[in-house]
């Protein structure tokens, strides 16, 4: 990966394109890092952050060195509000598939059939996972055969 600067600042950031400018062929100079840098191409590092549960990525720090360009993520804390949003995302996720799963089950379920007690246990853990859930480990039920 390089980085092409220029007045101080990245303009570009990826793998080094075939044409540049009026330069032909900058994908094939990869091994040449004077010439790269007597036209402005530097090595680039990106550091990725790990985010905890409640944290999300916020913006990034470019170092822009004489022979490399370092590009750090930043991290935040999730405000109440986005933590909010995501729950609620994630719950009607979580309500989604629990309903989908019922479904593929409901014809266990009419009056002509005769619904085991392994079947109605599933479809009571089912109906019953949204409110007895811990949504950072979610533990669904096991359909039976």
């Amino acid at each position: 990966m390089f980085a092409h600067v220029e007045n101080g600042k990245v303009t570009f950031r990826g793998y080094l394109p075939k044409n540049w400018r009026n330069v032909s062929g900058l994908d094939l100079s990869k091994d040449d890092p004077a010439f790269l840098k007597s036209i402005n191409w530097l090595p680039l590092t990106e550091v990725d952050v790990e985010l905890d549960k409640n944290e999300v990525k916020d913006g990034e720090d470019i170092l822009i060195e004489d022979d490399k360009v370092t590009i750090t993520q930043k991290k935040r804390v999730m405000t109440d509000d986005e933590i909010k949003t995501r729950d609620e995302a994630e719950m009607a996720s979580l309500r989604d598939r629990r309903d989908r799963l019922l479904e593929e089950t409901d014809h266990f379920a009419l009056s002509d059939r005769t619904l085991t007690d392994e079947m109605r246990t599933y479809r009571d853990r089912l109906r019953k996972l949204p409110e007895t859930v811990d949504i950072t480990d979610i533990q669904w039920p096991t359909k039976p055969s």
